[in-house]
């Protein structure tokens, strides 16, 4: 059930395990993909989540090495802004 409030929020409501759940989701044009990832990781045991965060940090590492390899393409870079741009596409 999507209930939307102004300005530009929705309840998301949904069932999982026997019980209804309501996560905040905020109202966009790509809200389905937001809802979709919301209702995803809302049903992600503990075990999934950390799993997601090492497969994640094992990306970063990969692609920070392949950018320090092509330093002469991506210039000098820091793991830390590696992470930063990550962020933004999160």
């Amino acid at each position: 059930i999507l209930q939307c409030k102004w300005p530009l929020t929705v309840q998301l409501r949904f069932h999982v395990e026997n019980s209804f759940k309501s996560i905040p989701v905020t109202c966009l044009k790509k809200s389905p993909a937001l809802v979709a990832e919301k209702i995803i990781q809302a049903k992600m045991t503990d075990e999934q989540r950390t799993l997601e965060y090492e497969v994640q940090q094992k990306q970063l590492a990969q692609i920070f090495e392949l950018m320090q390899k092509q330093s002469d393409k991506f210039g000098d870079i820091s793991l830390s802004e590696v992470r930063e741009q990550f962020k933004l596409y999160q």
